[in-house]
C-alpha cells in the first residue's frame, strides 16, 4: 500500500525537497552570432518542460520548469502543484522556485515559496555577496537571516546541476564531486555524482540515448540533449517528462516507462523493426 506524503514537518520537508528535482535541461553556450535578429533570439531564448508527479502508481500533481536565457544570465523557474495529506484530508500544496544563474549555471540568487491552499506559507531567498551567501527565511510566525561562506567557489542547486553534468560528458562509472547548496542545513555540501549507465532505445524512426545518473540520493534519466526524462526523488516522488495537456490532467493513467526496460546488447543490427511480427532470441550464460 502506498505511503501518503505526510504533512508532518511540511514547512521543513517541502522547502528543501523541491530543490531536489533535477529539472534542467539545455546547453545554452551559444555560437558566434551573425545578425542582430539572431542575437535577440539567442540572447532571450526560453524553453518549457512539463512533468507528471507520481507517488508510486498514484498521480499527485504536476511540475513545470522554464529556462530562459537573458543576455549573460539564465533564469530558471520551477513551479509544482501536488496533493498532500493534512489532518487526514487531501489538500493542494503550491511551490515555486526561481534561480538566477550565470552562463555556467552557478547560482547568483534564488527565491522559493511554499504554501498550502488558502493558507499562509513560507519564503526563502538567498543572494551571493562576494564570497558569502546571505539567506532570508520567512514564515507567518518569524523571520531569520543567515550567512555562510562559499570559499570563493561556484556552487549549484539541484535544479541547475544537470546542464553542468551533461556539458562535462563524464565517463561511465567515474564518480565526481559537485559543490551543492543544501538548504536544509544552510551549507554547501560535496555531492557525489556518477553516470551509471548509457542505453540506446529505438522508438519508431528515432534512436534515443538515455543517461542514468545517480546524484546524491536521487536517480535521474536524461536524453542526449540534457532534458530530464525521469527523476526519482528521496521523498518517494517520481517525475515523468510529459506534455502540458497530460501533465495538468489529474487523472491516473497507465505509464509506459521505457527507462525501466531491460536492455540486451546484440552484435547484429536489425533493420526495419517496425515491420517485424515476431522476434526470436537466444540467451546464453544463465544458470
Amino acid at each position: 500500500m502506498l505511503k501518503p506524503i505526510k504533512i508532518i514537518n511540511i514547512t521543513v520537508f517541502f522547502v528543501w525537497a523541491v530543490l531536489i528535482s533535477l529539472l534542467l535541461y539545455k546547453n545554452y553556450s551559444g555560437t558566434q552570432l551573425e545578425t542582430s535578429q539572431t542575437l535577440i533570439k539567442k540572447s532571450f531564448d526560453k524553453e518549457t518542460y512539463w512533468y507528471d508527479v507520481y507517488a508510486g502508481t498514484k498521480k499527485i500533481g504536476f511540475a513545470l520548469t522554464t529556462i530562459e536565457k537573458a543576455g549573460n544570465e539564465i533564469i530558471i523557474k520551477q513551479t509544482r502543484e501536488i496533493k498532500v495529506i493534512k489532518n487526514k484530508q487531501e489538500i493542494l500544496l503550491f511551490e515555486s522556485l526561481k534561480s538566477l544563474c550565470s552562463l555556467n549555471y552557478s547560482i547568483k540568487s534564488f527565491e522559493y515559496s511554499s504554501n498550502l491552499k488558502d493558507e499562509k506559507g513560507i519564503k526563502a531567498t538567498g543572494e551571493v555577496d562576494g564570497d558569502n551567501i546571505i539567506f532570508f527565511l520567512e514564515s507567518a510566525e518569524k523571520r531569520k537571516t543567515h550567512k555562510i561562506s562559499t570559499g570563493g567557489k561556484d556552487f549549484y542547486l539541484p535544479t541547475t546541476l544537470m546542464p553542468v553534468i551533461h556539458q562535462k560528458q563524464p565517463a561511465p562509472d567515474t564518480p565526481f564531486i559537485v559543490p551543492m547548496l543544501n538548504l536544509a542545513s544552510l551549507s554547501i555540501d560535496e555531492v557525489r555524482v556518477v553516470l551509471e549507465d548509457i542505453s540506446s532505445l529505438k522508438l519508431r524512426a528515432d534512436i534515443l540515448s538515455l543517461y542514468k545518473y545517480r546524484v546524491g540520493n536521487s536517480v535521474v534519466w536524461i536524453n542526449e540533449k540534457g532534458i530530464i526524462i525521469k527523476e526519482e526523488l528521496p521523498s518517494e516522488m517520481t517525475l515523468y517528462s510529459q506534455t502540458e495537456n497530460i501533465a495538468t490532467d489529474p487523472s491516473d493513467r497507465i505509464l509506459f516507462d521505457y527507462t525501466a526496460l531491460s536492455f540486451f546488447k546484440a552484435e547484429r543490427l536489425i533493420p526495419d523493426t517496425e515491420k517485424l511480427k515476431m522476434l526470436k532470441i537466444r540467451i546464453k550464460g544463465f544458470r
